[in-house]
């Protein structure tokens, strides 16, 4: 099969010219001749391919076939000349990013497919669920543009953003096909009517265009609905395809809605979906993240930390969180806390303590109880910081026995019992003193806990008398 590479001088003169559509289509002027070049290589001319358009699995170019000049055969955009030859371009650019994005070699789809292909359509079960594609079968019933194959599917969504028309307004050295049309504006209008309708189905196919402006490593796409000031909801919607998206550049726009945009509900779509993405996330953006005067930005943010490593100046701004006027604050900053690596157990043990201290000396100021809850709103927080020094196992140990040398009265009892939580027979007798005798019948119940940890069998007559 003759494969020909078509030089950049000869693009105004093969196959009519409209092969330096190929180099327009990423670029917005057609002077950027570096770049005009580097898109030019991912398409070849085969004068000999019975198709419009071809891609073969694994390589880094896709091919243009002669009859990509005439009257569209595909499944999709019903378009002749440059219509045809446009719309095959961004089918077939569909299937080779997406295979060489997320698989790489046809070796390297072929070792991961049992894992993660199950339905061996190659598109990847995790994205499948993103893109409203079923990941037990190869074919949807209900996609829009092939129902056997979703993988052409994909293509094909990617295809229909071409409109019929909309280059005809630039010289392709032949006439015809002469009238100006806005494929962004024509594209936009179409897609925020379909977000914004009140109809699931139609609302879903907004969804589905939206995903389909999008790549792993590109949401130039959907940048424009990201800025849409006109209705939130489309901002919105935009923000749920983003956080769809893996990797740093998603991660990093994500990040710019969170500062800049200042609808609530659009913040929090862009906040929930941190979670996984502490590697993306540099330190100066945590940093910026929790000066964010929001509960639900802070809280996302405090679980990205537990997955990450810590420095100094994130230490000391968890240290004030620690300090929030909001007690779910405080409590959720101890937790992250104690997960996050990167500081010694001894210092962040000793932190979770100074929080519970201010609790236990001063219960009055957190209410009587908390919404919904059965039990005194100090009790339950205190519960939560024993979990989250539970959380450092052994590690915590040694520094809990030093403060509880120096502390009384009801702090110090607290010790004690997370001491006993964690299984530390020195403090048997003591447990068995707050089980038996304390006047707080929510720190009897966790002393109880603490002797079961320590499981003395000789505690079993005063467990009795504690009933």
């Amino acid at each position: 099969m003759d494969k020909k590479l078509i030089p950049f001088d000869k693009f105004r003169t093969s196959l009519r010219g409209w092969f330096l559509l190929c180099l327009l289509l990423n670029v917005s002027s057609a002077g950027d001749l570096k770049q005009a070049q580097n898109n030019a290589m991912e398409s070849r001319y085969n004068k000999s391919l019975e198709y419009d358009g071809q891609y073969t699995f694994g390589n880094n170019y896709f091919e243009i076939g002669p009859s990509a000049s005439g009257q569209d055969g595909g499944y999709y955009i019903d378009g002749e000349g440059i219509d045809n030859f446009g719309s095959t371009s961004l089918h077939e650019k569909a299937h080779m990013g997406y295979f060489l994005s997320t698989w790489g070699t046809w070796t390297n789809y072929l070792s991961r497919r049992a894992t993660e292909d199950a339905d061996r359509d190659m598109i990847k079960d995790s994205d499948e669920r993103r893109l409203s594609y079923d990941s037990t079968k190869r074919g949807t019933s209900t996609n829009v543009y092939c129902t056997t194959d979703d993988y052409e599917d994909y293509a094909c969504r990617i295809e229909s953003r071409w409109i019929n028309g909309s280059r005809d307004s630039e010289d392709w050295s032949d006439t015809g096909h002469q009238a100006a049309e806005n494929i962004n504006d024509a594209n936009s209008d179409k897609i925020m009517e379909q977000l914004l309708s009140k109809e699931a189905k139609i609302h879903q196919q907004g969804r589905i265009a939206l995903s389909a402006l999008t790549a792993p490593n590109d949401v130039s796409g959907i940048e424009k609905y990201l800025c849409y000031k006109g209705n939130w909801e489309v901002r919105y919607e935009a923000v749920s395809v983003l956080t769809s998206i893996p990797g740093k550049t998603s991660t990093k726009r994500l990040l710019e809605v969170i500062f800049q945009d200042t609808n609530p509900a659009v913040i929090s779509a862009a906040s929930h979906s941190l979670k996984g993405r502490g590697e993306d996330i540099a330190k100066d953006e945590i940093l910026k993240l929790l000066d964010v005067n929001n509960a639900t930005v802070t809280r996302d943010t405090l679980g990205v930390i537990q997955k990450i490593a810590i420095d100094e100046a994130i230490l000391k701004s968890l240290a004030r969180k620690l300090e929030d006027k909001r007690w779910y604050i405080r409590t959720d900053t101890a937790r992250a806390l104690s997960k996050a690596k990167g500081t010694t157990g001894a210092t962040k043990v000793n932190l979770i303590l100074n929080a519970m201290k201010e609790t236990c000396e001063n219960p009055s100021s957190e209410g009587a109880k908390g919404e919904g809850m059965c039990v005194p709103l100090a009790e339950h927080m205190k519960s939560l910081y024993r979990s989250a020094i539970l959380n450092m196992g052994d590690s915590a140990i040694e520094p809990l026995k030093e403060r509880m040398g120096k502390e009384k009265n009801e702090f110090g009892k607290n010790l004690i019992v997370t001491l006993g939580l964690l299984g530390e027979r020195s403090v048997y007798p003591d447990l068995i003193d707050i089980a038996t005798k304390d006047e707080n019948v929510w720190l009897r119940i966790s002393a109880i806990d603490g002797l079961g940890k320590i499981g003395n069998k000789e505690a079993i007559p005063f467990l009795k008398e504690a009933l």
